[in-house]
């Protein structure tokens, strides 16, 4: 069994980042390219790129259904569903949640330097379509 590792983000801490364009450094090499996505107020999209560190880069499509909040939007298929979230004040709020996996395709011979994410949103704004990221992951 994998070793389980604790969040690194402490209770009612932030534990994910909204997409604004921002470069997330990786630095390895792998086929695969995963994410952990969901969007909050309407579905999300926008290209993102990765940069190699050889200086090319691969630009690419990443998006999210509709909002997280409920039953899963028609025909995507979340990779966690939670029965409910946590709210502020220690309370539960027991209406299920999604987050999903999406991945691309990477060239295996190169190394990632980083991964620059969509400008969807500069923040998680009430009203207004934002993705959030909570992993990127090379395999």
């Amino acid at each position: 069994m994998p070793a389980r590792h604790p969040p690194d983000a402490a209770a009612g801490q932030t534990d994910n980042t909204v997409s604004s364009g921002q470069a997330v450094t990786v630095n390895k090499s792998g086929s695969t390219l995963g994410f952990l996505v969901t969007s909050t107020y309407g579905a999300s999209s926008g290209t993102a790129t990765v940069v190699y560190t050889d200086g090319s880069q691969q630009h690419f499509t990443l998006s999210a259904p509709p909002d997280w909040y409920g039953a899963p939007a028609p025909g995507s298929d979340p990779a966690i569903t939670a029965p409910y979230r946590n709210r502020p004040n220690n309370t539960q709020d027991h209406t299920p949640v999604n987050v999903y996996y999406r991945a691309i395709t990477l060239n295996p011979a190169k190394v990632v330097a980083d991964v620059v994410l969509p400008n969807i949103s500069a923040g998680a704004t009430a009203g207004t379509p934002a993705m959030h990221v909570f992993a990127v992951s090379v395999d």
